[in-house]
C-alpha cells in the first residue's frame, strides 16, 4: 500500500466550470475524454502523478490511498445519497476521482445493459441524483466483475470489460467499517501449486451481479488468468460456480489465503482509495459493526476505469 498525503488538490482558482463542462463532455462522449485528461495532468500534483504511476508497473502495489483528496463540506456531506450530479465545487468528490482517473491514463467504464449504458455508480449522477451509496453489508475477498474479460481476452456477448482500477471516494465514515486488500502475489506465494492449477482451469461459471442488468451466464471461465505472463484473479464467491468439488476447494483455498493476507484501513471523509482490480483482491467489513458503535453510515462514490 502506498499513502499520498495531500490537501484538496484541485485549486479554487482552476477554472471548475470548464474543467466540469470537460468532464460531462467526455462522459457523453468517449472522443473527448482525451482534452478532458490532458487538463487532469495538468492540475495533478507531481507525487501524486508518481505514485499512480506505480499501479501500472510490472509488480503495482495492491492499492493506493490519497488522503484529503477533497473536501466534503463542499457537497453538503449530512446528505450524501443525494450528492449532485454538476460537480461544480473544486474539491466535489466527482471532480476530484475523474481527475486522478484521467490523470492515471484511464476513462470511466461503460457497462453495456447496465445503468442505460452509464460509467458504473455514475461520476456524474443519473436522472435519479443519486450519486453515492452506503455500505451496507459485508463483502468477503474478491475482485469487481468477475465476468469481465482482460485485455488480451476477447470480448464475450454483449460484457463490458472487467475494470483495472476501482475508485472509492469517502464521503462520510462509521470510523470503524474498514476496507481490506491484498496483493495477488501474496496470495500465490502461499496457495498450493494444485489449487493454482485448478483455479486456471475454464471449469467456473460466472453470473452478472444482476441478471436482469446483463443477460446470460458466463460459461467456462477461469478464476486464475494469465495474461502477458502475469497471473491475474477474477474471482467473486457470490458469483461463481464451480463445476467440480476439487474446483471448489482450490476457489475457497484462494479465498482462505487471501483473508489472512488484507491489510485493514478505515476511509476517511474526503479520502481516496484507488485499488488495482488485476493485481489485487480486496474485501470489507461488516458496516453493521459502526452502525452498532453509534457512528454514521459510511457513504462512498464509486467509479470503474478501464485503460484509455
Amino acid at each position: 500500500m502506498i499513502t499520498a498525503l495531500k490537501p484538496p488538490f484541485i485549486s479554487r482558482s482552476t477554472d471548475t466550470h470548464r474543467l466540469t463542462q470537460l468532464l460531462q463532455a467526455a462522459l457523453a462522449r468517449p472522443a473527448a475524454w482525451d482534452l478532458f485528461a490532458r487538463e487532469a495532468k495538468r492540475l495533478l500534483p507531481e507525487d501524486v502523478y508518481e505514485a499512480l504511476a506505480t499501479l501500472r508497473t510490472e509488480r503495482p502495489p495492491a492499492a493506493l490511498l490519497i488522503q484529503s483528496a477533497f473536501d466534503v463540506t463542499d457537497v453538503g456531506g449530512s446528505s450524501p445519497g443525494k450528492l449532485l450530479g454538476n460537480p461544480t465545487p473544486p474539491s466535489h468528490p466527482a471532480l476530484v476521482t475523474a481527475t486522478i482517473m484521467a490523470a492515471n491514463g484511464e476513462r470511466p467504464l461503460q457497462l453495456q445493459g447496465y445503468a442505460e449504458g452509464q460509467a458504473f455508480h455514475n461520476i456524474v449522477s443519473s436522472a435519479a441524483g443519486r450519486l453515492a451509496q452506503p455500505s451496507s453489508r459485508a463483502l468477503g475477498p474478491h475482485t469487481d466483475l468477475p465476468h469481465g474479460y482482460l485485455p488480451s481476452e476477447e470480448p464475450q456477448l454483449d460484457r463490458s470489460p472487467a475494470p483495472s482500477t476501482v475508485y472509492l471516494a469517502c464521503l462520510s465514515s462509521d470510523g470503524v467499517t474498514t476496507t481490506h486488500v491484498t496483493s495477488t502475489t501474496r496470495v500465490l506465494a502461499r496457495l498450493a501449486s494444485e489449487h493454482i492449477t485448478l483455479l486456471q482451469d475454464r471449469a467456473y461459471s460466472c453470473r452478472p451481479p444482476t441478471l436482469s442488468a446483463i443477460k446470460g451466464v458466463a460459461i467456462g471461465r477461469a478464476c486464475l488468468i494469465r495474461d502477458s505472463e502475469v497471473l491475474y484473479f477474477r474471482l467473486s464467491p457470490n458469483l461463481i460456480l464451480p463445476a467440480t468439488t476439487r474446483h471448489q476447494s482450490a476457489l475457497e483455498a484462494a479465498l482462505r489465503v487471501a483473508a489472512t493476507e488484507m491489510e485493514q484501513i478505515v476511509l476517511r471523509p474526503g479520502d481516496v482509495l484507488a485499488i488495482n482490480n488485476f493485481s489485487s483482491v480486496h474485501a470489507r467489513s461488516n458496516p453493521a459493526e459502526g452502525a452498532a458503535a453509534g457512528g454514521t453510515l459510511r457513504w462512498l462514490l464509486r467509479a470503474y476505469a478501464v485503460s484509455a
